[in-house]
């Protein structure tokens, strides 16, 4: 499944305020997307990162792994 579809999907089912205190910047470039994606991403326990992206304020929860060919990069800034 892609990636993106994912974000998709979470971003409709998880509507919820969440309160951040904890999180570094991260700009996520996506082999699917022309624009990179700009969010927080949270520190978690369980190798899932958090991200609350500032275009469509939403916040989504996804799988990354270490070196997986759907991410292009991450930048931290």
């Amino acid at each position: 499944m892609n990636i993106l579809k994912k974000i998709e999907i979470k971003e409709k089912y998880l509507e919820k305020k969440i309160n951040i205190k904890q999180g570094k910047i991260v700009k996520i470039g996506l082999y699917d997307r022309k624009e990179s994606l700009i969010g927080i991403s949270l520190k978690r326990k369980n190798k899932k990162i958090g991200l609350k992206i500032s275009k469509r304020k939403a916040k989504v929860i996804f799988y990354i792994p270490r070196r997986g060919h759907m991410i292009k990069e991450i930048n931290v800034f």
